[in-house]
């Protein structure tokens, strides 16, 4: 029932990969189509392009590699100008 719909399907889920599958019923239905949206939302999942990953993983072998974070941190005023240290 879905087949004649497949390629506006994917046509519109590459133009718009988070179009939930309810948006996508209304579409479907304005184009004709009577399908249950149970069956819709299992076609998207299927078809829905999978996000990738946001970073590169790196794969050394141990001691190849060494990471340092370093971190910067400006002078305070001493404790006892901070009056928290007793007068003598």
């Amino acid at each position: 029932m879905l087949d004649p719909y497949l390629p506006f399907v994917r046509q519109t889920l590459e133009a718009h990969p988070r179009l939930c599958a309810t948006r996508l019923h209304q579409m479907l239905r304005d184009r004709g189509y009577r399908g249950s949206i149970e069956q819709l939302r299992r076609v998207v999942a299927r078809l829905r392009p999978q996000p990738q990953e946001a970073f590169l993983r790196l794969q050394v072998f141990a001691g190849e590699q060494a990471q340092v974070d370093w971190a910067h941190f400006a002078r305070s005023r001493s404790a006892a100008q901070n009056g928290l240290c007793p007068a003598s």
